[in-house]
């Protein structure tokens, strides 16, 4: 998305003061907008910190942030693939799953991404295909873990990290080998490309997980991830398995205090690097693209009450809620530090 200077006069000051009292952050105090981590935004943060930082404070009204067609037919379809695959694991039959799936989709049910065979109609054929094989050979050798009562699909947890940081993530689903008994999170993907194991192999993503199995199974200090990738193109899901310990949590740690280091290097110099080589990705470019290089006085929206009460209220939001000190303890108790 392009916009010249008038574009921006029209919209610089618009939507800027919010009904909502402002927030006077003490000196020496940054947005705590900013301190709220994740796998994607820590991504985001490794490809370009300008756009993470106007990501995170809201510089553009939400209205004037692109979804164009293909990225909500992607993440439709992405969405509606697991939401299928989970219910078929608790025991709901096809046509159950169809319901929660329809329910599930956004776009319009004709809207489709031709070349690359993404579509609501093509993500059930997906889920058709995992429940043939879970009938034939998955149930066999896994079962649904359940947790409290519930299955355990979609769980959440957030940890609280120093200086006021926060990381959050959210788990697709929990199964068990009923053979070994080993512990597996599933992690369900779909894709155009060919799906790689270096895709996968070394993705900080899964090591987070153990966070939520250190609540849940607090003797284990290792675990399993399965990858259950759907390849759009050829129609077939493909299997990658890796083994995750504790150390490498405690790398995984280590590699998190430092982004909310660097968070906090780029608030205290007042400059969040723009890395050029990711104005265009995933064939679109930045909704930020020409207006990026802007004050912060004029583009990021204040930091209000109703920002700070939302913040307090998403923290206890969700399953798991763990503090840094905890995960240094269990990884001492466990002898992996």
């Amino acid at each position: 998305m392009n916009i010249d200077d008038d574009d921006v006069n029209a919209f610089l000051d618009a939507d800027i003061e919010a009904a909502s009292p402002v927030v006077r952050l003490e000196e020496g105090e940054f947005d705590p907008r900013l301190k709220f981590l994740s796998h994607s935004s820590c991504n985001l943060l490794h490809s370009c910190p300008r756009k993470y930082e106007l990501y995170k404070m809201r510089s553009l009204p939400r209205a004037d942030i692109s979804v164009d067609f293909e990225s909500a037919v992607t993440f439709g379809y992405g969405t509606v693939v697991g939401v299928g695959v989970q219910a078929i694991l608790e025991g709901k039959d096809y046509e159950q799953a169809l319901f929660d799936m329809y329910l599930a989709w956004e776009p319009e049910l004709e809207e489709e991404i031709v070349r690359n065979k993404k579509s609501f109609w093509e993500a059930c054929f997906a889920v058709q295909q995992f429940s043939w094989e879970y009938k034939r050979s998955f149930s066999e050798q896994y079962e649904l873990v359940y947790w409290q009562g519930k299955p355990a699909v979609e769980l959440s947890f957030v940890v609280e990290l120093p200086n006021g940081f926060f990381y959050r993530g959210f788990v697709d689903v929990v199964i068990r080998n009923k053979v070994t008994g080993e512990i597996v999170i599933l992690e369900l993907k779909t894709t155009a490309m060919v799906p790689n194991s270096a895709m996968y192999l070394n993705s900080s993503q899964a090591i987070g997980y153990s966070v939520i199995l250190d609540k849940m199974f607090p003797e284990k200090s290792a675990f399993s991830v399965l990858y259950k990738v759907y390849h759009s193109s050829s129609r077939e899901f493909v299997e990658f398995e890796y083994e995750k310990s504790l150390l490498q949590r405690a790398t995984w740690l280590r590699d998190v205090l430092i982004d909310c280091q660097v968070i906090e290097v780029y608030s205290n110099y007042g400059n969040f690097p723009q890395y050029g080589n990711h104005c265009y990705s995933f064939s679109r470019e930045c909704d930020f693209l020409g207006v990026c290089d802007f004050d912060n006085k004029h583009l990021a929206h204040p930091y209000t009450e109703a920002d700070e009460a939302a913040i307090e209220k998403e923290k206890g939001s969700y399953d798991f809620y763990v503090t840094f000190e905890e995960l240094l303890q269990s990884q001492v108790d466990k002898g992996e530090l």
